[in-house]
């Protein structure tokens, strides 16, 4: 308990640090002289790796700029200080949710140092930012084997689960050409990866859907939320909140105790031990970042600690989020990434059920993106693909790995399949498995091939 001594303490300490921190910016403001090039052209506020690799890298710049002419990054490997005339890399595009532009360097060595600044250039002016390195990774490592594709029909936002030593996927949503979208889908399939073949079960008792939460407790599955109304982007759709059981030796749903929680679609939810745990998501433009413990004993929800407020930019609250990823790890599991209100995150969480208590880990080393693919081998925990840019829907095929002893991430083989964004994905033994989900823009068309992941 707080001490009413302990309590002055910390109000003088965080007045000091508020003292401090104005004296800091005042010193920063005194110091910086505007150039006549930066009145002319603009200012470079700040730069980040946004995600590495063995052979490229994408770079994201912050730029308070007016009409320029040119705008992208001087690399070299040899001169610590790149100008123009070295090698260039310009802007692919412009994210208005952050007033950042993304550059990409392709090509590059592996395990090299790079120096690399932004520039800027208007009427043959050019500014230069501040000189930053980076250090390409080794050859990712990890195999993918293409298995028998899923024998439904393609779609993305299904859910994926394994129980025993069988996956399942089911519900979800076909695509075909740029929105044409058809009803969504209800069917859920059984894959056996000793015969690498499918085989079709019931249908899912709640209807049909997607964007819904799947895990496995035991030996028993559970679908639940989700939504079967189609909006286009960046609207949100009504959600659902009704929460099913799957038993796969008698083929049969059973409908269990509504999630307690609000509806919502594009939450997120793995399983610890014998409880299952969903929290955030969305429903018509409402974000969450609510908690809850499921009980197959007890049939019943008990909520927990909140899920942290989304981290955007550089410190900035976006409260919930959706299209985040989460897994297990033993008796700990993992919540992270994901779209908030104010934009696309990557900061990354650890919940402790002992302690209900959530504790920040490494911010995942992909950068920011929503509707990635997630699950755990072993002590590992692998995520992937996703949308990083919301606006023109790019999307990606990179995949890494988190050692939640070292809270560090490393680089993988990269996804070989066709969908990038809100495919499905599980482990089964040693073994991951990923597949489904959509391809990038401007096509948005769904696929069905399927994949075998060896760490």
């Amino acid at each position: 308990m707080e001490t009413k001594a302990t309590g002055i303490s910390n109000k003088i300490i965080a007045y000091l640090h508020s003292i401090l921190l104005i004296s800091c910016t005042i010193l920063f403001c005194c110091c910086h002289k505007i150039t006549k090039e930066e009145e002319v052209v603009g200012k470079i506020n700040d730069n980040e790796v946004f995600v590495l690799g063995n052979n490229f890298v994408v770079l994201k710049l912050s730029i308070f700029s007016k009409d320029l002419d040119n705008i992208g990054v001087c690399f070299s490997e040899s001169s610590s200080t790149p100008l123009f005339v070295d090698s260039v890399a310009h802007a692919l595009f412009y994210d208005y949710s952050d007033d950042s532009y993304f550059v990409r360097l392709e090509n590059l060595k592996e395990l090299t140092t790079y120096y690399w600044r932004t520039f800027i250039k208007k009427e043959n002016v050019f500014v230069y930012g501040e000189v930053n390195r980076f250090t390409t990774t080794g050859t990712p490592t990890g195999s993918w084997t293409r298995m028998a594709d899923f024998f439904g029909a393609a779609r993305e936002g299904a859910v994926g689960f394994s129980i025993g030593d069988k996956g399942y996927v089911g519900i979800g949503i076909p695509v075909h050409y740029l929105y044409e979208w058809t009803s969504f889908c209800k069917d859920f399939w059984e894959y056996d990866p000793v015969t690498n073949t499918w085989t079709q079960k019931a249908d899912f008792g709640g209807g049909e859907r997607a964007g819904a939460v799947g895990f496995s407790i035991g030996d028993r599955g559970y679908i639940g939320t989700g939504s079967a109304e189609y909006v286009r982007p960046p609207q949100t759709p009504t959600g659902l909140n009704d929460f099913w059981e799957y038993n796969p030796v008698a083929n049969e749903w059973i409908q269990k105790a509504d999630f307690k929680g609000s509806a919502r679609h594009g939450a997120v939810g793995f399983s610890i031990g014998n409880k299952g745990y969903i929290g955030t998501g969305c429903n018509k433009g409402s974000w969450f970042r609510d908690f809850w413990e499921y009980d197959p004993e007890s049939n019943s929800w008990l909520r927990k600690e909140n899920v942290p407020p989304a981290v955007v930019g550089q410190g900035s609250i976006g409260e919930g989020r959706l299209g985040a990823v989460g897994f297990s790890i033993g008796n700990k599991g993992y919540v992270g990434m994901g779209l908030s209100f104010y934009g696309l995150v990557n900061d990354f969480w650890e919940y402790a059920p002992s302690s209900n208590h959530w504790a920040r880990k490494a911010d995942f080393a992909g950068g920011e993106r929503l509707n990635g693919v997630s699950f755990s081998i072993g002590n590992k925990g692998y995520i992937g693909l996703g949308m990083w840019d919301y606006s023109p829907y790019e999307l990606t095929h990179d995949f890494w790995e988190y050692s939640p002893d070292l809270d560090i991430w490393t680089l993988k083989e990269r996804y070989p399949g066709g969908g990038g964004c809100s495919s499905v994905g599980f482990s089964i033994g040693d073994k991951g498995y990923v597949g489904t989900g959509c391809n990038g823009f401007p096509d948005l068309i769904t696929q069905k091939d399927f994949w075998r992941f060896t760490p």
